[in-house]
């Protein structure tokens, strides 16, 4: 189904182009008053997604995804401070933990390489906007995104854990 949805758009996409283009520059008076209305909304279109993402890299700046990290490390303190207590019963969950564990380490890595990739707000907001493309800004957000699902995921998995020690 998402070939197919995806061959529709790399067929409807460059389709509507070539039609605003050629409305632009060939069509009477009314087509290239509306291309150009399409062109201008367009324009703001993009404005607005970079603003979004340049809002987006700069809550990421200021720690977005600090307080979901130490609340996965607290959860997993209290877990394992449960689990140790159970004596043979929690040995289970204590290798669950440790994966877990691992995991969360491995999502700080990621976290501290995106810090560290060179794209603070500061600098951000120097350059007025993100470097030399919109590209750039896509990888930079995907890669935060995927950071933030892992993160909820690793908390779901922590909170059914502990429903499990009950």
């Amino acid at each position: 189904m998402s070939k197919l949805l995806g061959t529709i758009v790399k067929l409807v996409v460059p389709f509507a182009l070539l039609i605003v283009g050629y409305n632009y520059f060939l069509g009477d008076e009314q087509e290239k008053q509306n291309s150009k209305e399409i062109i201008g909304q367009v324009k703001t279109l993009t404005g607005s997604v970079v603003d979004l993402l340049k809002t987006e890299k700069e809550k990421y700046d200021k720690g977005k995804y600090d307080n979901a990290m130490e609340k996965l490390q607290s959860t997993f303190s209290v877990l394992k401070e449960k689990a140790t207590t159970m004596g043979q019963s929690g040995e289970a969950t204590l290798g669950k933990l440790s994966s877990m564990e691992q995991q969360r380490m491995d999502l700080q890595q990621k976290l501290e390489a995106l810090e560290s990739s060179g794209h603070s707000s500061g600098e951000i907001a120097s350059r007025g906007g993100f470097d030399d493309s919109s590209e750039d800004a896509a990888e930079l957000q995907e890669s935060a995104e995927s950071i933030r699902h892992e993160i909820l995921r690793l908390n779901g998995e922590a909170e059914s854990l502990a429903l499990d020690l009950h």
